[in-house]
């Protein structure tokens, strides 16, 4: 392990003496499991029937080692990468991006009437969302009705995932949950590229989901290219139900639309969503 860092037991719980925490020799401070950078917390030695065993102690290094590369953890720099641990400028550094804003990307884009069922869903449920606004309510209430929306007026072509783990290369820190991606695959059981469309949901600042938005659409360019089927253009959302922002990936090129699209003008924003989806896909 780097000279740097140092492994440590803690003592003051005598119910479990076999715990862990890996920290900087310069810094006392702990962090939850697996919530580094820079601190990595873990809990080893559970024994049966009351005794104590010191895990650690049999391979520290090996577990050590193996359960970080899991989370996609950089053991050498102490470092546990998702994609909400990404920013603009280690995104451009790692993955040689270069990103661009302040484009007006979609205003050509013309609004789609939505459905009689959408209308009521939304007049009914955008209060309710907007009163709780907590992510999850904002998620449930407002965008997975649009989302539903889009898939019915694709003829449900597309499938659409919620919350699911979609882990690429945890190496590259290209690992974690993503609140909604889109798939040009009727299959709807797992994943399948190609991936055209990722989703991120917030419940305020829609420019601090952007970086975490665009790590994942680069893990859906690799995904895409490593199942074979790549696409000319993977695009992401941004949003907090009440307003959207979009992202556009085209190689190591990205261009993030500045304007926020109100869920006030649904049309324009399922419009949107459903030009991104017809762009020619691999057969």
């Amino acid at each position: 392990m780097p000279a740097h860092y140092q492994v440590k037991q803690e003592t003051s719980d005598k119910r479990d003496p076999s715990r862990f925490w890996v920290n900087r020799a310069s810094d006392e401070k702990r962090s939850p499991l697996f919530s580094c950078p820079p601190f990595s917390c873990l809990r080893l030695g559970q024994q049966e029937n009351g005794g104590q065993e010191n895990i650690f102690a049999a391979s520290s290094r090996k577990i050590l080692t193996r359960i970080l590369d899991n989370c996609g953890a950089f053991v050498g720099l102490g470092i546990c990468m998702s994609y909400s641990n990404f920013t603009i400028t280690e995104l451009e550094k790692r993955f040689g991006l270069d990103i661009v804003t302040g484009l007006d990307l979609f205003d050509f884009v013309a609004p789609v009437e939505i459905s009689a069922w959408l209308v009521e869903t939304l007049t009914e449920n955008v209060p309710v969302a907007l009163a709780v606004s907590t992510e999850k309510a904002r998620s449930e209430f407002i965008v997975a009705p649009i989302l539903t929306e889009l898939r019915k007026r694709m003829n449900h072509q597309i499938s659409l995932f919620s919350g699911v783990e979609f882990n690429v290369d945890p190496a590259s820190g290209l690992t974690g949950v993503c609140d909604f991606l889109i798939t040009c695959s009727t299959q709807q059981l797992v994943v399948e590229a190609p991936i055209i469309t990722m989703v991120e949901a917030k419940n305020d600042n829609l420019k601090s989901a952007v970086p975490q938005c665009l790590a994942e659409m680069v893990a859906a360019q690799v995904f895409n290219e490593r199942e074979n089927v790549p696409i000319q253009t993977v695009y992401g959302a941004v949003t907090t139900g009440s307003a959207w922002n979009f992202i556009a990936l085209r190689d190591r090129h990205a261009s993030v639309d500045l304007r926020e699209y109100s869920i006030k003008e649904p049309g324009k924003v399922l419009g949107i969503l459903l030009h991104m989806l017809n762009q020619p896909t691999p057969n």
